[in-house]
């Protein structure tokens, strides 16, 4: 975990790789907590959490694509997850 945080810090400047870090982190702490919740509540608190700071981000593609992958990468894995079970 302290990697993963001082990661973090060295990706400060680049904001889509700072923004999928913090994705990763609520999720893997989720699962690891044994929160129930979904996925995709995760990445809209992650987005309504960037968007506070700064709600111009909203008209970024870079926002908006980076939120696009990431739900369809969650998704996808749940089922791909059938298939290779």
């Amino acid at each position: 975990m302290g990697l993963l945080l001082a990661g973090i810090g060295l990706l400060a400047s680049y904001v889509p790789a700072l923004r999928a870090t913090i994705m990763g982190t609520l999720l893997l702490w989720g699962n690891s907590l044994g929160l129930r919740g979904s996925r995709m509540h995760i990445l809209a608190l992650t987005a309504l959490g960037f968007l506070n700071g700064a709600p111009s981000q909203l008209y970024d593609l870079s926002f908006q694509l980076s939120f696009l992958c990431d739900a369809i990468l969650q998704n996808s894995t749940i089922y791909l997850s059938f298939f290779f079970e």
